[in-house]
């Protein structure tokens, strides 16, 4: 169902999705265990049992057991793999079918994902197994007292590194977090800092929420507020959901904002209301008096705090706060000092905060501005005179000594004449190559004549804003306005899992793995290995998520911070094609808006250099690259509210998930085009193993202990999809197959392996699994191939219409060559076989 798929669903019908997908799970099992056992009996009297759950066998095994672990491979390729089996005994060998004795390495098991699983089982065992093209392998357990487990040591202050034929991935002893991975064959390094991220969900503040239809952090600097009719000022409570992270101080951060409408009418006002450090009121008034206003508004703001200013895209820039005393008169001129003087008079932007949590309205005008201060005056907005009480004119000043340091921020001024005309006033300001979309607007209004005015910013975009510009009294004024502005990107709440110095990072070195796990904080760990190997099969670091259930309203990922440099990357689209993306700073969702779905894997290389790194999935996720040379994965989510797009439900998540990464480096493009094709699939298609009870002398005497259905592994470049039975005759013989052959290369990806291929089944299966080809047939195999009548489509490349006509185009096998088929770079073809 697509609900239970995507997500989408209830928590009662994923609750009931569970227990069916775990009863199929169960008879799946058995029926699995079924057949491997009676392939394994061959002319034997007596038929092995074979149990898939470990439970039954190793973490109940006596020093006098011997387990038989039988490993299917289901793909058509030779491969090299690191079993893993929990075991309750310590000092376990492993031997295989002739009783030689390989290599095998003991760990703890890790108890941060599942305490009961690690106390009750207690090790984890490790060998390597060579495994046949679609067949399977029998390796044997036992007890032994040579064998030790492997100790793991804490991590000091000291860089750690962990290394395997192929790879060295180094562990930062300043972060405790993974900072490269070196080739070893070549010497090129991609440096990385690959950290646990949490964003938080957006809710409330009358925006869509994050749920289980919508991923959408939550966005700082910006509050929608939409219509309001009645009243002639709005007043609402304002969260700060990330104050608590980013302004850890005690002190109150400084304020401040500018109304932004949706239209060119209406100018409003603006007046903070701080009542600590996590959130605020706020008062917006309509310039002209009337009551309400029909256009949707939003309050852009900024939040200042002294020990950690958030314009992080600005350099040379002041602010800070001065007193206005209590007055029983309509305005009040205050007087700013800078902390440092500027250069030149700077722009200055100003916003009142009235600690006192009265109901009033205020608005500000510059008067005047030197290289060491300003002249503002600031005003009751609404009709009464005078305050009772002591407010705060917030205030940022940037000038000849600012500069951005980012495309994402800018700052300007301009000029509005006088005008004998009633009513707002309007400019438009152009912004040239300006990445972003909807941005935050600051603008602040200058008159001579101390006249007060109101200004509210318009129609954001990457090509420029608007402002509106009115006197509070709504007469026309005569001398020139000069109004400064500031602009940048809205700021997604994100922070670490947790500080660097929190993370308890511990290593173990041995004959099957180098091991580093690192323990973030409780529910959220990683855990990175290298195998041991000369096989090409173990160029990746492999990475397994100890994560949940998550802290309330987070959505977690994991982010690689690269020093490879190039705007576009790569995610593949169903598993299959991989599509270019660059990150797209217009989107109004700077986040969810660059995410895409992530099946099979991702990918970035360098502009400069052919060096790539990969990150394979072994299922489904969102990934997305927000910044050059940064590549993050989604792990897992648990929102705050409903995004009310049909669910009904909180997304409340409280599930423990172990989601599997490969992170694959490589120094050229035809060994990353190689490695990310044949990873992906060892990573999505695992062996499987399934364990009986059985002496190696006996049991190898007894039954067949290795099996292959190939006389040689299937090219690199062509994956058996299917091989299954299509029916069955009346004497329980099945009479027709249907064989699936996918080439697993895109055309032009860079690869020998990447052209059209051609093979026959009779060079490649055993006898008595040779096929017979009788007909081609569709996709789903339910129609002959040659019933079917498509549309033709012109296509762009006269190449690929050949491919297409030598290849789609034939109905059957070449009757001239049994059983031989050509496949194309990215072709699936469908065969009935007796």
């Amino acid at each position: 169902h697509h609900d239970g798929v995507s997500g989408t669903e209830k928590q009662a019908v994923s609750n009931d999705y569970y227990l069916q997908l775990f009863k199929g799970t169960v008879e799946c099992e058995q029926l699995s265990a079924n057949i491997l056992s009676s392939m394994i009996k061959g002319s034997a009297d007596v038929t092995p049992k074979l149990y898939q759950n470990s439970s039954e066998v190793l973490v109940n095994m006596t020093a006098v057991d011997e387990i038989a672990v039988v490993v299917f491979n289901s793909l058509a390729w030779e491969r090299d793999v690191v079993v893993s089996v929990p075991t309750n005994l310590s000092n376990v060998v492993v031997s295989d079918s002739t009783g030689k004795q390989l290599a095998a390495q003991q760990v703890l098991a890790s108890p941060s994902y599942n305490p009961e699983v690690a106390n009750k089982t207690g090790f984890e065992l490790l060998f390597t197994a060579h495994l046949p093209a679609f067949g399977f392998e029998t390796f044997f357990v036992k007890q032994s007292s040579s064998v030790e487990v492997s100790e793991f040591i804490k991590m000091g202050d000291d860089d750690i590194a962990i290394e395997n034929t192929q790879l060295k991935a180094t562990f930062s002893g300043t972060t405790h977090r993974l900072s490269s991975i070196a080739i070893n064959d070549g010497g090129k390094t991609i440096t990385t800092d690959n950290n646990l991220v949490q964003y938080t969900s957006a809710a409330g503040n009358n925006e869509p929420n994050s749920g289980a239809y919508v991923f959408r952090p939550m966005q700082d600097n910006h509050v929608f507020i939409g219509t309001q009719k009645i009243g002639g000022f709005h007043s609402t409570g304002w969260h700060f959901p990330m104050q608590q992270q980013k302004y850890p101080t005690l002190d109150f951060p400084l304020l401040l904002a500018t109304p932004a409408g949706d239209t060119v009418k209406d100018t409003f006002t603006v007046s903070m209301q701080h009542s600590d450090i996590f959130q605020t009121s706020f008062h917006i008034y309509r310039a002209d008096g009337t009551r309400g206003w029909s256009q949707n508004l939003w309050l852009s703001y900024a939040v200042l705090d002294a020990t950690q200013p958030p314009l992080s895209g600005l350099e040379g820039y002041q602010f800070g706060t001065a007193e206005v005393t209590a007055t029983s008169v309509k305005c009040e001129l205050t007087e700013i000092t800078f902390a440092k003087a500027f250069s030149a008079a700077p722009q200055v932007i100003t916003t009142v905060e009235d600690p006192s949590l009265g109901m009033h309205s205020y608005a500000t005008t510059v008067v005047s501005v030197s290289a060491t201060g300003a002249k503002v005056n600031v005003c009751r907005a609404d009709s009464s005179d005078g305050w009772s009480k002591s407010v705060h004119l917030n205030y940022v000043a940037f000038g000849n000594d600012t500069k951005a340091t980012r495309a994402d921020v800018t700052f300007g001024t301009f000029t509005l004449s006088g005008t004998n005309s009633k009513g707002p006033q309007q400019k438009n300001v152009s912004l040239e190559d300006f990445p972003v979309f909807r941005g935050i607007v600051l603008a602040s209004v200058m008159s001579k004549s101390g006249e007060v005015y109101s200004v509210t910013s318009y129609n954001s975009t990457a090509a420029g804003f608007g402002i509106n510009v009115d006197s509070m009294d709504g007469t026309p004024w005569t001398d020139d306005l000069t109004i400064s502005w500031l602009v940048f990107q809205r700021n997604t709440i994100e922070a670490p899992v947790t500080a660097d110095e929190q993370i308890v990072t511990t290593v173990a070195t041995g004959p099957v793995v180098q091991e580093v796990r690192q323990v973030f904080k409780n529910h959220y760990a990683v855990t990175s290995r290298l195998y041991q190997g000369a096989s090409p099969n173990f160029q990746f670091l492999d990475q397994t998520y100890d994560i949940g259930p998550l802290d309330l309203g987070r959505e977690l990922v994991t982010r690689f911070h690269t020093s490879l440099s190039n705007p576009t990357w790569y995610s593949d689209d169903t598993g299959l094609e991989l599509i270019p993306r660059q990150y797209d700073s217009t989107k109004d969702e700077p986040v969810a808006g660059n995410y895409y779905p992530m099946v099979m894997g991702s990918f970035l290389n360098d502009s400069s250099d052919a060096i790539s790194m990969s990150v394979l999935s072994e299922r489904s996720h969102g990934s997305g690259s927000l910044g050059d040379g940064m590549l993050e994965v989604m792990l897992h989510r648990r929102c705050l509210q409903d995004d009310h797009f049909g669910v009904g439900e909180v997304l409340n998540e409280t599930d423990h998930i172990r989601p599997r990464l490969w992170i694959v480096p490589a120094d050229n493009a035809e060994s990353a085009y190689n490695l990310r094709r044949k990873l992906s699939y060892e990573l999505q298609n695992p062996p499987m193993v399934m364990f009986g009870r059985g002496m190696v002398g006996a049991w190898a005497k007894t039954y067949t202990t290795n099996f292959t259905a190939m006389s040689k592994p299937l090219p690199d470049n062509v994956h058996l999809l299917s091989l299954k039975a299509r029916n069955e005759t009346a004497s329980s013989k099945i009479s027709e197959f249907v064989i699936r052959l996918q080439h697993v290369f895109e055309k032009d990806e860079g690869s020998p392996l990447a052209a059209p291929v051609t093979l026959n089944t009779d060079d490649y299966f055993v006898e008595g699994f040779q096929p017979t080809i009788a007909n081609e047939a569709t996709l789903s195999a339910n129609r002959e191939k040659s019933s079917v009548n498509r549309l033709p489509w012109r296509t762009a490349s006269s190449e690929r219409q050949h491919w297409l006509s030598s290849s789609f185009g034939k109905q059957r096998w070449d009757s001239e060559q049994a059983n031989t088929v050509q496949l194309v770079p990215r072709q699936i073809r469908t065969f009935i076989a007796n």
